[in-house]
């Protein structure tokens, strides 16, 4: 018996549908940076003119987000987790994820949200066009998009805190993403940049540090580090 093709939410035709941000979407983006304040991105070294890099930022919340995608000045795809991507998956992740009801009144009421919502997120992350970042066996599609993206001239922003209790401050990061910079070499010869971002709500700026620089010679498992 032959066995059946296993289909994945990231395929190529329903990424090509992205390209164009629905009316919606710009008018979504359009408030939000009339009534976000207007944050300066400062930094510490320019990046090379026509050169993609990726942007590793706080998360904060749904803080860091809303500032990227509101005043970061380059143009860049996100890396979202991929069940709230699709309005497939996103009710059972957001009411897994995004609320803790304690009763069966706030339970059913979460319930109903969550599938008011999934149009609205669909429509978010077409906009931003978000690149599903998978953990689990179809890594690889996301490894594999985030290159196509960089080789297409645009930067990739990911957000590594790992999932844990939000704080001001997290010193646990997720580091997977470095395996984009691995495929990226072999597929272009070149050493990918990493920069530092901190979106700080305290004076309203993005402040982007000296980049980290892969270096293919060195053992992957200490540049992962």
């Amino acid at each position: 018996m032959q066995k059946k093709k296993k289909r994945y939410y990231s395929t190529t035709k329903r990424y090509a549908a992205w390209k164009h941000p629905h009316l919606f979407f710009r008018g979504i983006l359009a408030i939000g940076r009339l009534v976000f304040p207007k944050h300066k991105t400062c930094w510490q070294e320019e990046p090379p003119p026509g050169e993609a890099a990726i942007y590793c930022a706080n998360h904060a919340g749904a803080y860091g987000p809303v500032v990227m995608v509101t005043n970061f000045p380059r143009p860049f795809r996100p890396w979202v987790i991929d069940q709230v991507c699709f309005m497939k998956t996103f009710p059972a992740f957001s009411r897994m994820d995004f609320w803790h009801p304690k009763n069966p009144f706030s339970k059913g009421l979460f319930w109903v949200l969550s599938y008011l919502l999934a149009p609205l997120a669909k429509v978010i992350f077409c906009g931003v066009e978000a690149i599903p970042a998978h953990f689990n066996d179809n890594a690889h599609v996301t490894i594999q998009k985030s290159v196509q993206t960089l080789r297409e001239g645009k930067n990739v922003v990911i957000f590594p805190e790992n999932r844990t209790p939000y704080s001001e401050y997290n010193e646990d990061f997720s580091s997977g993403f470095v395996y984009v910079a691995r495929r990226y070499y072999r597929k272009t010869g070149q050493c990918l940049r990493f920069y530092p971002v901190f979106a700080c709500r305290f004076n309203h700026t993005i402040q982007v540090g000296k980049p980290t620089v892969f270096r293919p010679e060195a053992d992957f498992a200490e540049e992962r580090e």
